[in-house]
């Protein structure tokens, strides 16, 4: 596996050409700095940096994958306003690009390839990956467990629970 960097000031664009003509199976890393970000009371560390793998899925799709990492900030407690280190995590997440949508695949849960540039905005999956798991308040003295609005902290009382284990079920 490679280790790229992607650092790009107008949003997070990539490529896609070289990964298209890889063979099926191929794998790559990507680092990508991650722009300052303040808001909900949290502020991203100025250098932080995100994994994303890039995996050739088939003749004319790549799937890119934000695995669960640590990001580091500060934080502002609710209460004292006092300013504390904190790490949120990313919730993993998989999209699907094709520069030919298959017919398996819904149109509305993956993204085209525009075979001109090859180059996709994956803004949209970095901000479900990080900033939509970024806790509205903080807490000093508990920052060991902080709750955020992710469905992937459910337990088995959720509501989503069943839906989950409905659609695990499907799949099998």
């Amino acid at each position: 596996m490679n280790k790229n960097k992607l650092d790009k000031q107008n949003g997070y664009v990539i490529n896609l050409h070289q990964m298209l003509l890889s063979e099926v199976g191929s794998m790559e890393d990507y680092q990508i700095k991650l722009h300052s970000y303040q808001e909900n009371d949290f502020q991203i560390e100025e250098g932080e940096e995100l994994t994303i793998q890039l995996t050739k899925i088939d003749e004319k799709g790549v799937s890119v994958f934000i695995p669960k990492q640590d990001i580091n900030g500060i934080a502002t407690d609710a209460v004292s306003l006092e300013k504390f280190p904190h790490a949120i995590s990313t919730y993993p997440i998989e999209r699907r690009y094709y520069t030919t949508i298959p017919e398996e695949e819904d149109p509305e849960m993956v993204e085209k390839v525009h075979t001109g540039n090859f180059e996709v905005d994956i803004a949209p999956i970095i901000d479900e990956a990080v900033f939509l798991n970024i806790p509205y308040k903080f807490h000093k003295d508990q920052q060991s467990k902080p709750q955020t609005f992710s469905t992937s902290n459910a337990n088995q009382n959720s509501p989503f629970a069943k839906l989950k284990e409905l659609s695990q079920k499907q799949k099998d």
